[in-house]
């Protein structure tokens, strides 16, 4: 069955109202031909693998239900992430947490970016406080894990970008 047709709307993909309002708040009010592909299968659960040029969505097509998700489970312990999000590079990890961000905070969540080249002791203590979603660079998120001041044991949803 082919994916609804580009000039969907959120709702109709099944994004929470809620979710739907915070966009609409950032002058986001339809969604690309990613997200119209993808978001479905992502709110029903399903694992999902996207390929999609740059600029196309890609970063909201999984940060929605991201978002989405964790509005609705137990709330983040210091130094226990409920999603991951995996990035090859520091550049594209800020990149990832700069747009999700805005939205995550609208829901009430904390993004962080966690990469190499950036203070341990900086980050240690960026952790200190809940994170909902951690973007990581797979070095600095071994790095913490082995210093025990990050643990993938809440970790409800993980994302590996630019695999």
């Amino acid at each position: 069955m082919p994916p609804p047709a580009e000039s969907s709307d959120f709702r109709q993909l099944g994004t929470p109202e809620a979710i739907v309002s915070i966009l609409r708040a950032q002058h986001i009010t339809s969604p690309t031909a990613v997200q119209v592909a993808t978001l479905p299968d992502a709110f029903a659960g399903k694992d999902v693998l996207a390929q999609a040029p740059t600029g196309s969505g890609k970063t909201l097509a999984f940060g929605i239900p991201l978002v989405a998700l964790l509005n609705n489970a137990s709330p983040a312990l210091p130094g226990y992430p409920r999603a991951l999000i995996i990035s090859p590079t520091r550049e594209l990890a800020d990149q990832i947490a700069d747009v999700l961000a805005d939205i995550g905070a609208a829901a009430g969540l904390r993004v962080l970016s966690l990469v190499g080249g950036d203070s341990v002791a900086k980050q240690q203590t960026l952790l200190a406080a809940p994170v909902d979603i951690a973007v990581v660079t797979p070095g600095r998120a071994h790095d913490l894990r082995r210093r025990g001041l990050l643990s993938l044991e809440h970790v409800l949803a993980v994302v590996v970008d630019e695999a």
